[in-house]
């Protein structure tokens, strides 16, 4: 992930380079990976460029509950 400065304090902020409004089947598959994986909500959400709120409708299964079987089946494999 790229960083940019702050102009006025000088600190290093990510930038984020991907937006998203909504998750395809494919990202969530992602975000039950790296949820498998030990990932926090806070950082799938970064990562992913969205809000929190979608990442955990994803894992409450409300948006593509088949991605969480595929994830499990590809993190045994």
């Amino acid at each position: 992930m790229a960083t940019i400065r702050c102009p006025f304090s000088g600190i290093d902020l990510n930038d984020i380079a991907v937006k998203r409004a909504s998750l395809s089947f494919e990202a969530a598959l992602t975000v039950h990976i790296l949820r498998l994986q030990g990932r926090k909500i806070h950082t799938i959400s970064a990562m992913l460029g969205t809000n929190q709120a979608r990442v955990v409708d994803v894992l409450q299964l409300k948006v593509h509950p088949e991605a969480a079987n595929l994830a499990v089946e590809l993190a045994a494999a």
